[in-house]
């Protein structure tokens, strides 16, 4: 009986010490930086486009795919006065990715990023989201190391860049 139950004891004890090994599997550590550098306007004072350096920080060669600026790798989140905005239509950004990726000739196949290297992407903020107002937006720009492994995968998020859009002078032309 005596050994019946030290096999028993055995057998829980490492059971639950399989289990908190198993819960303490940590996600990877992110192996790029997203950093928001500029913004660009065209028209009036209102802003059109932000860029976005990635930068490799890993002892790697990371992979990054051509034309992964179209391809909805990226992520854009814009506040408005301190209230999130909504996409103006999500659905038709997701077309015009696809149809942008399928046609990408700029970057075929995948680029080489080396370690401590970095690259540009320029993203249009205007073109999802109406900016067009006076005020204070914050931008962010966020990406998944791996979206196709979400269990693997960590959110890498850039810095907040806080952009003021003045109040038309009076008299001016709107």
């Amino acid at each position: 009986m005596k050994k019946l139950a030290l096999y028993f004891l055995a057998l829980v004890l490492g059971t639950q010490t399989a289990l908190v090994f198993a819960q303490t599997q940590e996600k990877p550590v992110p192996q790029f930086t997203l950093t928001i550098l500029a913004y660009y306007h065209e028209f009036g004072p209102r802003f059109d486009r932000v860029s976005v350096r990635v930068t490799n920080t890993s002892n790697k060669v990371l992979l990054e795919p051509g034309c992964s600026d179209v391809r909805g790798l990226y992520v854009i989140s814009v506040t408005y006065n301190g209230v999130p905005l909504k996409e103006k239509d999500a659905a038709a950004r997701h077309r015009k990715e696809a149809e942008q990726s399928q046609f990408c000739t700029r970057e075929l196949g995948v680029n080489e990023i080396k370690p401590g290297a970095s690259f540009q992407r320029l993203f249009s903020v205007a073109e999802g989201y109406d900016v067009s107002e006076p005020g204070t937006y914050e931008v962010a720009i966020s990406r998944e190391t791996l979206p196709d492994h979400p269990e693997k995968s960590v959110t890498v998020h850039s810095n907040t860049l806080t952009i003021v859009v003045p109040e038309p002078e009076a008299g001016a032309a709107k």
